[in-house]
This record gives structure tokens, sequence and C-alpha cells, in this order.
């Protein structure tokens, strides 16, 4: 099977991100930067193998919780979701290779302007898997050649350039990761509705002559999702009330996606699951079993556009 086009544009096996074993002797924590050449997160980058933990405050005390767990980073404010790849390669990298490259005395007015005071610095603070602290340092303003500045934040005496400050956010939302789900059309061999059963051929006419269709294939070509809970605090909440549609999309190698669409409270939530199909490539029960492990606790929160356009299709 041709992964690329099922699995939801996160593999997240591969986020784990140098994660090794071996003994763990810890160094004192750094109290200052002040040497032009050494690693900006010179603790974190000696035990990058026991790095567990990631904190990132925003200024306006807003916070990102990453967690090591089983191998994969999570963050605590999405439901313990996985960790967008493309955000934690580029936060990885950065506390590997990080350098200072100069060193400047400080001001009010810099700091300021380098986005290095308390209103505009991002905390960036390390900790092992057992909880002790690596670094905690501010990263301020980003220039060209992804140098920025940076200091420690019980100093304002001193601040720093460092190198390889690679972009990375402080907002929750761009933590998550997207899209959720990648069907392309093509490799469409059966839609099955509540009204109605699909198969390949009957499928490309409808999309030539509906628009329902049409949408609907451009729907499952990216979908997003703007939230993320626990299945538990929908589905067992009786005061909501629920209401449900389930799709069937079953691909050209037998893999089947199993769509439950929720409305409650004017908001729509999807259920997704995966089985194996009566005809069905070999390789997929073993995808199943490698990926169902990424929607088997929540349910995604859809735009009311999408949420409205899955609930209603009837398949025509």
């Amino acid at each position: 099977m041709n992964k690329k086009y099922f699995i939801i544009a996160f593999v997240f096996a591969l986020a784990a991100a140098a994660i090794g074993g071996g003994a763990l002797k810890y160094s004192s924590w750094q109290k200052s930067l002040t040497t032009n050449g050494e690693p900006t997160f010179a603790n974190t980058r000696n035990k990058m193998s026991y790095l567990g933990k990631i904190k990132i405050t925003s200024p306006d005390n807003g916070e990102i919780n990453l967690y090591r767990q089983d191998g994969m980073w999570r963050f605590a404010e999405a439901k313990n979701y996985f960790a967008n790849l493309r955000q934690l390669s580029n936060l990885l990298k950065m506390i590997n290779d990080s350098q200072i490259i100069a060193t400047d005395e400080a001001n009010p007015n810099l700091l300021k302007k380098h986005q290095l005071d308390k209103n505009s610095g991002i905390l960036l603070q390390t900790y092992a898997l057992d909880g002790t602290m690596f670094d905690q340092i501010i990263i301020g303003k980003k220039e060209k050649n992804n140098i920025c500045y940076a200091r420690l934040p019980q100093s304002a005496k001193y601040m720093h350039r460092i190198s390889d400050c690679n972009l990375f956010s402080a907002q929750t939302a761009d933590w998550m990761p997207y899209p959720l789900l990648t069907i392309p059309y093509y490799l469409l061999e059966r839609i099955k509705t509540a009204e109605t059963e699909l198969y390949h051929d009957e499928i490309i006419d409808k999309i030539m002559h509906s628009k329902n269709m049409r949408l609907f294939v451009l729907a499952i070509s990216n979908l997003d999702y703007q939230g993320i809970i626990f299945k538990e605090e929908l589905i067992t909440d009786e005061s909501l009330n629920p209401k449900s549609r389930q799709i069937e999309i079953e691909m050209a190698d037998g893999l089947e996606y199993i769509l439950t669409i929720y409305e409650a409270d004017d908001s729509y939530w999807l259920d997704l699951a995966m089985k194996v199909g009566n005809i069905a490539h070999k390789s997929v029960p073993e995808f199943i079993e490698k990926n169902h492990k990424y929607f088997d606790k929540w349910l995604f929160q859809l735009s009311d556009k999408q949420g409205k356009l899955l609930f209603n299709f009837r398949g025509q």
C-alpha cells in the first residue's frame, strides 16, 4: 500500500527525534551564557537522550507543555495528543544545534527592541525525564540567517545572539498535526451511507455531475480540524444528546475508513476508525495496527462548513 495517500500527514513515529539510552549523570544547571561558540542549550544538548519535557511560555502566559511518552512527543494542552512534526523538528533542531555567537550588554530599551522584555519574549524550558530542569532561556526577535536574540530569565544585564534559531510557535493551535485525513478521489473504491452505496465508477460519475459529491471528495482530500477532546467527553454526556451520521469509505487496497460525525451543541465532531475490507491487500492489517492509536481515544472538532457538509452528505 502506498501509505502516503492514507495516513494523514503526521507520521509520528518519525518524531521520536533522537531518543536513545545509556547511563544518566546530571550536570548542574548552567547559570549563565557567557562563552561565544558554546551551545545555547548546553545541558540539554549533552543529554538529548534524556530530554523528557519542553515547556513554552508565551508573553501572555499561555503555555505549551510537550512531553515524551513511549518514544513519542505529545502536548498536554490538546488532550495529550501527538505534537505537530514540523514544529517539533524545528524546536529540537534548535535545541541541539544552536550556539552563542555574540554576547552584548543590555538595557531596558535594547531588551524591548529585541523582544526580550517580559512583554514579548518566549520562555523556553527543557527538562529531563525525571523532571530535573536542564535549561531555561528567553527567545526574542529573529533576524536574518536564522539568528535571534536570547537571554537568561534571571539576568537582564546581558543578551546574546544565537544561531540556528528555527521558527517554532508559542500558539497551541500550531502544535496540532494537520491535516487529519488525506484521501485522493481516484483511490476511492466505495462510499456507503445510510441512504446509498456507490462504487468506483459511480463515484467518478457523481464527481462529474454532482456538486455535493465534488464538495465531499474535496473535504476528505484535506480534512482539517479545530479542536480535540476525549471521546467520553461527548459520547457519555447525556446532556449534549449528540446526533450521529456514519460514512464508510473503502480504498482501492481494501483499507476502510469509518467516519462517524456527531452534531452536538452546534458543533461537529469526527470519530475516525479503520478496518480491513473484505478484499484487502496484505499490508492493510499491519498499517491499521501501526496507526489506529492516532484515533482511538479522541474526537476531532470540524469546522462548521466541513461538519455540516459531512453530516448532511447522503452520497448524492
